[in-house]
């Protein structure tokens, strides 16, 4: 499907590879709310350099226990044949991480590693991010990950990250909502009023297209269930000041 209003974050993309092939390491970290399209620009960017690079991807899960590394061991599974047994201890940890550095150091293409949904990371990820994106311009490797900024809060362990990184480094791309434009053109395909779509939906490509495949009055299922599972991780001030607001309006 093509992707709206992607255009410019692609070619920062493009652009950053570009520096990478040359030699000159880099992050990236794509930033936005929850169905803003994060994935979806990951695939498509993926997809127009897959022919240039090596890609490894991994994710965080929303695991009430997160799994320790966990985007990392799905990488390793991906370069390595088998895995390497290591404890939780700091000083194994450490020694993982420095193969792995030189193991993306020593290999003849460029790489991208994608790790997906860092707000979810638990501290060993948040570690290695730190380890590996201090040490980025060492490597033919572009590092991007992806969080929600709505479930970063001024305490987020990931801020910390962000702010012990050297800010040549790495560079932040937040994408933004469909405009109302693009978001009536596409309902108007499909016979739908496109004011109704775009007050619903905020422009939110994921709530776009769930209310354009299932049209229908009020806010699908879908929608609903999404802006729940936001909503039930918040801390309890966010959830009280979005109460208030609710109120006031």
């Amino acid at each position: 499907m093509e992707l709206i209003e992607r255009a410019v974050f692609l070619d920062s993309m493009q652009h950053a590879f570009q520096n990478v092939d040359a030699g000159e390491g880099h992050c990236i970290f794509v930033s936005g709310e929850a169905g803003i399209g994060k994935t979806s620009l990951m695939r498509e960017f993926c997809n127009m350099v897959k022919n240039r690079c090596n890609i490894y991807q991994g994710t965080c899960d929303a695991l009430f226990s997160p799994r320790p590394l966990a985007p990392l061991y799905d990488i390793l599974l991906q370069v390595w044949n088998n895995l390497p047994e290591y404890s939780n201890d700091m000083r194994e940890r450490t020694k993982l991480f420095t193969e792995f550095f030189f193991e993306i150091k020593n290999k003849e293409k460029t790489s991208i590693i994608v790790f997906e949904d860092i707000h979810w990371a638990d501290e060993a990820t948040l570690d290695f991010i730190k380890f590996f994106a201090r040490r980025i311009s060492q490597l033919r490797c572009l590092f991007i990950l992806t969080y929600r900024d709505e479930e970063t809060h001024s305490r987020h362990p990931l801020k910390n990250v962000l702010g012990q990184l050297s800010p040549d480094s790495f560079s932040r791309l937040k994408l933004t909502p469909l405009s109302r434009t693009a978001v009536e053109k596409m309902a108007m395909e499909k016979g739908y009023n496109g004011e109704d779509v775009y007050n619903i939906s905020g422009g939110n490509p994921f709530y776009v297209n769930e209310i354009l495949a299932s049209y229908s009055p009020g806010v699908p299922e879908n929608i609903k269930d999404s802006i729940l599972s936001v909503y039930n991780r918040q801390d309890e001030k966010t959830k009280l000041g979005s109460c208030w607001l609710r109120v006031s309006e």
